[in-house]
């Protein structure tokens, strides 16, 4: 019963971590600065950066 209870407690704090660590991943970027210019990030498309959005719907700056 005491295996159980810790294994329980473990699944419970990892869970945490990854429900936190991937709720800070998925902050959404809307827009991009690219020479000195916002550009609005296309409807559908998410970009990895504020500097960065590669193929999307053919669309891609650097």
């Amino acid at each position: 019963m005491n295996l159980q209870k810790r294994l329980l407690t473990t699944f419970v704090i990892v869970q945490i971590a990854l429900t936190t660590s991937l709720t800070w991943a998925q902050e959404r970027i809307d827009s991009l600065i690219y020479a000195k210019t916002t550009i609005k990030v296309p409807e559908g498309c998410l970009s990895k950066s504020e500097y960065q959005i590669i193929n999307c719907n053919g669309f891609s700056a650097q």
